[in-house]
């Protein structure tokens, strides 16, 4: 019996990757029946049903235009499973006939693979950044879809998602895209729930998206769900101010530019690099992150140190000049700071080395040591409340906290 394949042209994001060509990208669907996507250099693309004369040659015509950009009608657009269906129609015989209305049945429901789909455009439409987009989209397409796409988001049971987390639990974690297949010690276990973790979120977060979208009915069966617990560990990768300060001497000016504004800023790599001249106020000591991750704006205030330091490096320049840039004056790309980064802490004597992003924790953990409250630093670092700072910094305002209990608290003092 013909059935409804897995291929490159079902999801939309996927065919919207494919670039523009006059000859379409074919899937076989059996009985001499192909299903082809051809990409428009301009709107959506167009299905195509091939079909073999049985002597060698084929015909190919168009059956619809694909719902690239607007919602399928099963008439003049088409999703892939309507198209599918057309196809298999137009074979004839009983046996298609009836694969097709089976394929109408389950594979034109609204699936989670669909969901996901439109979470991600939702994400991209928000203007997330690129690192947040790649993210949600390798947990989608390497650990989500291929286990859960399949199934209608109203037939999907808390059951489902739990046999999922375990089954990737105990899987191994993923090396450049290849499983390690490396015994996982007590603490590796911990990181592979850790991980399971985030990718329940975004799968969460997508099925969320879809109820409020009124594309399900009900939220009950995800939300009972609960991600694993005790799995996360504290941020470790962070330097104290004598090693911040060996690592920023140790830096060629442009990269030490670079250094020295995460330190003292406690923005992304990614945030300081689309930074311009224009985005520091001196007047009021702030400096503007008009993208980040979230795709929010927001604020970040400096201290002396920080607004002197952003003072002299602005000075007399155009507003709309990009604030940090390389000795060439080209900016800073994605991946430019992982070698210096390393060559960086070897020169400095930082072992273990640190990787750029840590300087963010560096900033968060010596500012909240520092007596800074959670609730200012969640704020400054771009997050919507505290719970991602008390996750990964809370013992740090914990050991300030009990610090100053010893230092200040009454003592009797009785023998």
């Amino acid at each position: 019996m013909a059935r409804t394949p897995r291929s490159p042209i079902e999801a939309r994001t996927n065919r919207l990757k494919l670039p523009s060509a006059r000859k379409p990208v074919f899937v076989g669907l059996g009985e001499g029946i192909g299903l082809g996507y051809r990409r428009n250099i301009k709107g959506a693309g167009a299905w195509v049903m091939r079909r073999s004369d049985g002597r060698g040659g084929n015909t190919i015509k168009n059956i619809g235009v694909a719902d690239d950009f607007q919602d399928a009608d099963n008439e003049a657009v088409l999703s892939y499973q309507q198209a599918v269906a057309r196809c298999l129609a137009a074979a004839g015989s009983p046996e298609i006939l009836e694969a097709a209305r089976i394929t109408v049945r389950r594979r034109d429901a609204y699936t989670v693979s669909a969901a996901l789909d439109d979470y991600l455009a939702h994400l991209e439409h928000e203007g997330r950044s690129k690192g947040a987009l790649a993210d949600a989209r390798n947990r989608i397409e390497a650990l989500i879809a291929p286990e859960l796409g399949a199934i209608p988001v109203d037939e999907l049971r808390a059951d489902h998602i739990r046999k999922w987390m375990d089954k990737l639990a105990a899987s191994p974690p993923r090396r450049r895209g290849k499983p390690d297949h490396q015994p996982l010690d007590e603490d590796g276990k911990r990181k592979r729930r850790d991980s399971v973790n985030r990718s329940l979120t975004t799968l969460k977060a997508a099925l969320n998206h879809a109820f409020r979208e009124a594309r399900t009915s009900s939220d009950s069966e995800w939300k009972r769900v609960q991600a694993f617990r005790g799995v996360v560990g504290n941020r470790t990768g962070w330097l104290p101010i004598d090693q911040v300060r060996k690592l920023i001497a140790v830096c060629p000016d442009d990269f030490g530019h670079l250094v020295r504004a995460a330190i003292l800023t406690g923005a992304r790599y990614g945030e300081l690099c689309r930074m311009t001249v224009g985005d520091f106020q001196p007047d009021n000591g702030t400096l503007f992150i008009a993208q980040s991750k979230s795709g929010k704006a927001r604020y970040i205030n400096l201290n002396t140190d920080a607004r002197a330091f952003f003072i002299s490096i602005t000075k007399e320049r155009a507003q709309a000049e990009t604030m940090l840039k390389r000795a060439d004056a080209t900016p800073w790309k994605h991946h430019h700071q992982i070698r210096r980064m390393a060559d960086a802490c070897g020169k400095a004597g930082i072992e273990p080395a640190i990787s750029f992003h840590e300087l963010r924790h560096t900033w968060a953990s010596l500012s909240i040591m520092n007596g800074m409250p959670l609730q200012v630093a969640a704020q400054m670092l771009g997050h919507s409340d505290t719970r991602m700072v008390e996750k990964h910094y809370g013992h740090l305002s914990r050991t300030f906290v009990a610090d100053q209990v010893e230092a200040f608290a009454p003592r009797l003092e009785m023998a």
